[in-house]
């Protein structure tokens, strides 16, 4: 049931819902109901036209203008934030208009699975990766929060944060009595990459950030447009992988030092090149490990590699220093 795409010079431009028989015959097959299927034609339709002659075409420019790493922000501060062309953003701002995201909230009604396959469908087409399972970091954090002890904190952050927690992740956590609705997704920044002990990704495949510490990839489904029933299944699939974090591998958590080495190895290339002619390599490294030690078992972690490394400096400016005296012994 393929039509004869030989007949088109190139497909932007084109309603890729209209030219794809085989997308209305799974409809009709899966959706035997009349009402099913009128909202599927509704809801699946209009994407064509917005794929097929919006999307892809965006998709062209951003393609030849990929992200960028901006290291510095207009002030001088190390930020090492990635940019993304003015037509990522704008796809992305259509298909939020357009109810990609939360589609169920916008609808009033439950929304059956092949909908929300056949809008991903269609979008993946034209923008592969426009999409990421980030909605429920912020889940996975209060639930982080209600099982560990303590001293174990969790934080949830994205490369490409939306503006605000879908309302169905807001509605199933409020369920459980966890109140999502007033938390606002925060960007990643190197600050956070640099400071966590353990970082867990959920579903993000080959665009999920580097992390310089140990990391789990729990593969969660991405809730984008799933009913409230799917969100659930995801909730629950989330709290049982927290279960396991806080019960299991808290030890393991709190003796991982891959990210105080990374810091560390953050560090000495300035200060070898500001002091090396006066300290050895050994009493530099030797006194930014102390000082780093500092900083491993507070609760905010934000700026530390900024307040260590001016610390180090200072106490290698100086003759006598505690902290550089420890580390020549």
């Amino acid at each position: 049931m393929l039509p004869d795409y030989g007949e088109f010079e190139q497909a932007i431009g084109l309603d890729w819902y209209a030219l794809d028989p085989n997308l209305s015959f799974l409809l009709d097959r899966y959706l035997p109901d009349p009402a099913d299927r009128a909202f599927a034609e509704e809801r699946v339709a209009p994407y064509g036209r917005l794929v097929g002659e919006t999307i892809a075409r965006r998709a062209e420019i951003t393609d030849a203008n990929g992200p960028v790493l901006q290291r510095y922000d207009r002030d001088g501060y190390e930020v090492d934030e990635v940019v993304h062309h003015p037509t990522w953003l704008e796809n992305k701002a259509d298909l939020v208009r357009h109810g990609f995201v939360g589609l169920s909230h916008h609808a009033g009604r439950p929304v059956p699975a092949v909908v929300t396959a056949s809008l991903s469908y269609l979008v993946s087409q034209a923008e592969t990766a426009i999409y990421c399972g980030l909605g429920m970091t912020s889940s996975a954090v209060d639930v982080v929060e209600r099982y560990a002890p303590e001293d174990v904190r969790g934080e949830s952050a994205g490369s490409d944060p939306g503006r605000k927690v879908w309302p169905e992740v807001v509605e199933v956590m409020q369920e459980v009595g966890i109140d999502l609705s007033r938390n606002k997704p925060k960007r990643l920044s190197v600050e956070m990459q640099l400071h966590a002990d353990w970082a867990v990704t959920m579903g993000c495949g080959d665009v999920c950030p580097y992390v310089p510490t140990t990391v789990d990839d729990w593969d969660i489904p991405d809730p984008a447009g799933r009913s409230l029933e799917e969100v659930r299944e995801i909730r629950e699939l989330i709290d049982g992988r927290v279960r396991d974090l806080a019960f299991t591998k808290i030890d393991a958590i709190r003796l991982d030092a891959t990210a105080h080495r990374f810091r560390l190895t953050k560090l000495l290339p300035e200060l070898i090149e500001e002091f090396g002619e006066r300290r050895s390599a050994e009493v530099i490294r030797g006194c930014a490990d102390r000082i780093l030690d500092d900083y491993d078992d507070v609760p905010i972690r934000s700026h530390i590699l900024t307040l260590a490394h001016k610390r180090t400096r200072e106490c290698l400016r100086q003759e006598h220093c505690d902290v550089l005296e420890l580390a020549v012994h």
